[in-house]
C-alpha cells in the first residue's frame, strides 16, 4: 500500500493511523462497536457526497472546455 505513495505521504499516513485507533477505540470503549460503526459510515458517506459535489463540477467544466 505504502510503494505507490511519496515518502512524505508515508509519514503522515503513519502518524494519523494510531490516532484513529485511539479514537476509535476510546469511542467503542465507551458507547459500542455498533454505534461506532454507524457513526463512521455516517462520516463516510457525507465526506464522499461532499468530495463528489466539489470534483463534479469542475471536471463537467474541464469537458465543456475541452469540447469548445
Amino acid at each position: 500500500m505504502e510503494a505507490g505513495l511519496p515518502h512524505h505521504r508515508r509519514r503522515a499516513e503513519g502518524a494519523t493511523m494510531p490516532l484513529g485507533l485511539l479514537i476509535a477505540g476510546s469511542i467503542a470503549e465507551n458507547k459500542g462497536v455498533p454505534l461506532w460503526f454507524f457513526v463512521s459510515g455516517v462520516v463516510l458517506l457525507l465526506l464522499t457526497l461532499i468530495s463528489a459535489l466539489l470534483i463534479l463540477p469542475q471536471k463537467a467544466d474541464k469537458a465543456r472546455e475541452e469540447t469548445s
